[in-house]
């Protein structure tokens, strides 16, 4: 079989989806293998149906690469939390939108994503178990510039933003303790976008 030249070969692993590339086409020949793992090809990771297993030999081999990781439909552990947070030493953007609602997204999972000290850019899934200490930990954070945490019913204390002075995106729609004091907090930041729908507290 003639071989495709490397070039069409990473290509064609561009255009694939990073499962595809995984359970499939790295597997076809050494020269595929050898491309399959270049970092080009693994600084924007969309992750949809690893189960936790494969998803933490993944980080393991792959994370050194990985600038912008997001993780669908699935539930991470804690050992996967810490895991992003050993082996994606060059993370900035971590996207955990559309993760099960009752993932370990929480106090424990805030301090270990705040050791990550090249991310600036978290988006927390809805309903997020995060509290107000979790919170402090991510305030902790003051290289953020977007803030994702949606429909949180457990922070009370919002004060801790007051730190995070790099923001420019930041949502906090349906938090139902969000008020008129974090207007007061925030309006001396540079924000390029603010969404605080259903957030009743706060008024004209």
């Amino acid at each position: 079989m003639l071989e495709l030249p490397y070039d069409c070969i990473l290509e064609i692993l561009l255009f694939s989806t990073s499962m595809h590339v995984l359970e499939t086409l790295q597997f076809v020949s050494r020269e595929w293998h050898e491309a399959a793992n270049t970092n080009v090809l693994w600084k924007d990771v969309s992750i949809k149906t690893l189960q936790n297993k494969g998803f933490l030999g993944f980080l393991k081999t792959h994370g050194k690469h990985i600038q912008k990781l997001k993780v669908t439909s699935l539930r991470l552990s804690r050992n996967a939390s810490w895991k992003i947070c050993l082996f994606c030493n060059k993370l900035t953007k971590l996207d955990l939108t559309n993760c099960y609602s009752d993932s370990l997204v929480d106090e424990k999972f805030c301090f270990i994503v705040s050791k990550i000290k090249t991310l600036t850019k978290l988006l927390l899934p809805n309903e997020s178990k995060v509290n107000d200490v979790g919170f402090r930990h991510l305030c902790k954070m003051s290289q953020l510039d977007t803030l994702q945490l949606r429909g949180n019913h457990i922070i009370i204390d919002f004060s801790p933003i007051k730190k995070l002075k790099q923001l420019k995106n930041l949502n906090l729609s349906a938090c139902v303790y969000v008020d008129n004091r974090l207007c007061e907090w925030i309006a001396g930041f540079k924000l390029e976008f603010l969404n605080l729908s259903y957030c009743y507290q706060v008024n004209m």
